[in-house]
């Protein structure tokens, strides 16, 4: 269903002479989270051992072991050992699991290691389909979400019972996902749009908090398809922007925002379907929202209420009502001030039109960090196995303590995780714990050590990180509070008379080289020429069916490959009409069409001779680098001089000195 990246552990377990075996275990990477997966190639019988150590030399298989020496020792010492063989496939081991014995009559292509079965490959599986599901799942709700949104902008639009306060939410979760509907916008409002989708600076908001572009950038399946990128955008909107109950403005928005909804049933509809599914997959939402708030406001104003029937005592009473009936949130995912997130809980309750649901783990993690534990920044996935009473065990407290020593250990074993939900997530959770259960005596004591109880901790955390990033999006993240200072890190050699000089030095040279002819001016049919053989040459090499040194390669064709580039960003929107996938082709297939029409002399039009032009720009213009080295020489003896003087780096010379690496390699070809 989906291609990872795998790494293939090798577990040998010693057993008496007529029983013997090799057990493999896949250690997988998924998304970027670590996570035990597969297991196979051999059955655990009981273990033969002498000396307190597992006598490898009586394994039968034991030659098809490919780790290191050391992997080897510790093999014989504990009865598994972790080694690196690969896969692309959670499933590609139990197919190509080693052959030991020779090919004959009754196996023609010799006897394969029989199969060891672990609870990550089963795991893996459901969570490959589950994950599918979740995804289909979301396809549909992103449909919803964009009519929800046209709904909800026709509401608040109406002349007789809409409020124009309220156009500007709507319009920016429907820009999120229309595209065409996101070029009509008022600017303030496509400020905010184009800040959410491509900046990453803090976008400030008419209500609640700024918002973070980075939580709005898509992840996971959601960025298999532009829909669902822009699904994700519009939903976290929908689900981030607090309207704050300490805020009289913002409660009587919230207010008329959940009377706009609850008096139309199409509207409450396609609410419920966007929200019912993850009370039930995930959790309840710890954030009020459109039940709460259009109840509350019902029983002070009565039914048919707006904005503006509502007064300053109403508005009061509404604000007191629903204070001692919406729990103050014990997580934060906005983004804060200090002084603001040691009260966040305060800070942040109020109503949210989606809101993502509150899991212990996140609540975990915000008792793990600092303030809670003075100068902890960041948290581990360890915290919660450790500290939820429902999943901790013996593996788990000796990791964090060994991890991050006893004082840290002992206030995470210490926080208040709260109970795990009563829903499919929980309840995946609550069996993961089994995986830590001790085992009877019967079974092989290779498996009853705390080596493997350790290896089933990985496992454990891996499926944790694997709900959490399929979930990403409808559960909230602890976020921290900025503020944070942290110095530009960096330095430049404190020698600024030679770069001045380099500086110096290369203008000369690049001033010679032009004055030497090496810069030639444009000429259409010498460049049509060059462009019409370079193409043939790339074509050539496609077609050969010897190795290809991709070097040399680019020195022949180099050219060609980043007019390509520049033409299809000159050209974008245009290679886009028909859908982002085939753009690059499409501008692949002009380039060729004009290297054909330059073979015969036909390049003459005025859109030829602007891509000829554009094909030129592209060479290696040796006089032109050296004079843009000669700038970057000049900024390297400016930075050199604060080495000297012990000046601060600012955020960009900073930038800079760490691309550094990229900016040389632009200019060594």
């Amino acid at each position: 269903m989906k291609s990872v990246t795998a790494t293939h552990p090798v577990i040998v377990v010693g057993a008496r002479s007529d029983e013997r075996s090799i057990v493999k275990e896949v250690m997988m990477k998924t998304g970027g989270l670590l996570l035990l997966a597969a297991a196979f190639g051999g059955c655990l019988l009981p273990e033969w051992v002498r000396g307190g150590a597992y006598d490898l030399s009586r394994v039968n298989g034991i030659q098809a072991f490919s780790g290191s020496e050391a992997a080897k020792e510790l093999l014989g010492n504990n009865g598994f050992v972790v080694a690196d063989p690969s896969f692309k496939q959670i499933f590609e081991p139990y197919i190509k699991s080693p052959s030991v014995e020779k090919s004959s009559e009754q196996h023609p292509l010799g006897q394969s290691l029989p199969s060891f079965i672990t609870t990550d490959s089963a795991w893996n599986t459901y969570h490959v389909l589950f994950e599918e599901g979740v995804k289909q799942l979301e396809d549909i709700q992103s449909r919803r979400l964009v009519q929800f949104s046209r709904g909800l902008l026709a509401a608040a639009r109406d002349p007789q019972t809409g409020d124009p306060d309220l156009v500007w939410f709507a319009s920016v979760g429907l820009a999120l996902q229309d595209e065409p509907y996101r070029q009509s916008l008022m600017p303030e409002v496509k400020r905010m749009v184009d800040g959410l989708r491509n900046g990453s600076a803090p976008v400030p908001v008419p209500v609640g908090f700024d918002q973070s572009p980075l939580q709005y950038r898509a992840q996971g399946f959601y960025t298999r398809s532009p829909a669902l990128s822009d699904y994700f955008a519009a939903r976290q909107w929908y689900g981030g922007v607090v309207f704050r109950l300490a805020n009289a403005r913002e409660t009587k928005a919230a207010v008329a925002l959940s009377g706009l909804v609850s008096g139309r049933p199409e509207l409450v509809a396609r609410w419920r379907q966007m929200s019912d599914p993850f009370d039930v997959f995930l959790a309840r939402a710890e954030d009020r929202t459109i039940r709460e708030y259009a109840e509350t406001a019902t029983n002070v104003l009565g039914a048919g209420f707006t904005q503006g029937s509502i007064s300053s005592a109403q508005l009061a009473e509404i604000q007191k009502r629903l204070a001692a009936r919406l729990p103050l949130p014990c997580v934060s995912d906005q983004w804060l001030t200090p002084e603001q997130y040691a009260g966040f809980p305060n800070e942040t309750r109020g109503f949210r039109l989606l809101p993502p649901r509150r899991l212990p783990d996140a609540v975990c993690f915000h008792e793990t960090t600092d303030p809670r534990i003075p100068g902890r920044q960041y948290p581990s996935g360890l915290d919660f196995l450790a500290a939820s009473p429902a999943l901790r065990s013996p593996a788990a407290v000796r990791a964090v303590n060994g991890e991050f020593g006893k004082e840290v250990g002992a206030r995470i074993l210490n926080a208040d995780c709260g109970p795990l939900p009563d829903s499919p997530h929980g309840e995946a959770m609550r069996l993961l714990a089994t995986l830590q259960q001790p085992l009877p005596d019967q079974a092989p004591a290779a498996l009853r050590t705390e080596a493997w109880s350790d290896l089933q901790l990985w496992t454990q955390l891996g499926a944790w990180a694997e709900q959490r990033h399929t979930w990403a999006l409808h559960t909230k993240m602890t976020f921290d509070a900025r503020g944070i200072i942290r110095p530009p890190m960096g330095m430049v050699a404190p020698h600024p008379d030679f770069f001045a000089g380099l500086a110096k030095l290369s203008r000369w040279t690049a001033e010679a080289l032009d004055t030497a002819g090496l810069d030639r001016s444009f000429a259409a049919g010498a460049v049509a020429g060059e462009l019409s053989d370079q193409f043939n040459l790339s074509q050539q090499m496609r077609a050969s069916r010897e190795p290809v040194n991709y070097e040399k390669m680019m020195e022949q064709v180099g050219q060609l490959e980043q007019f390509k580039n520049r033409y299809y960003e000159q050209h974008e929107a245009e290679l886009t009409n028909g859908g982002a996938r085939y753009a690059y082709p499409k501008a692949e297939q002009a380039v060729e069409a004009l290297a054909r029409r330059c073979a015969v002399g036909g390049a003459t039009n005025e859109a030829d001779i602007a891509a000829l032009k554009l094909f030129f720009d592209c060479r290696e213009n040796l006089p032109g680098m050296i004079n843009d080295f000669a700038a970057v020489c000049d900024r390297l003896a400016g930075l050199a001089k604060k080495s000297l003087t012990g000046d601060t780096l600012t955020e960009v010379d900073a930038k800079w000195i760490e691309n550094y690496g990229v900016i040389l390699a632009g200019f060594q070809f």
